[in-house]
C-alpha cells in the first residue's frame, strides 16, 4: 500500500506522468533500503460529456 501512495504522489506532483513506466521505488528505514519494487500504472480512458 505504501508504494502504491508513493506511486500516485510521484504521478500526481512529481512529473510522473511524463515517466515512462514501471517506475522502480525504494523504500529506506534509517537509511538502509527496506524495499525495492517496481510499479506499474495502468491507464484507463474516461469520458465525460456535458
Amino acid at each position: 500500500m505504501v508504494a502504491s501512495d508513493l506511486a500516485e504522489d510521484y504521478h500526481s506532483n512529481h512529473d510522473g506522468w511524463e515517466s515512462s513506466w514501471p517506475v522502480e521505488f525504494r523504500i529506506y528505514k534509517n537509511g538502509e533500503c527496506v524495499w525495492k519494487g517496481e510499479v506499474e500504472r495502468e491507464m484507463e480512458p474516461a469520458f465525460y460529456v456535458s
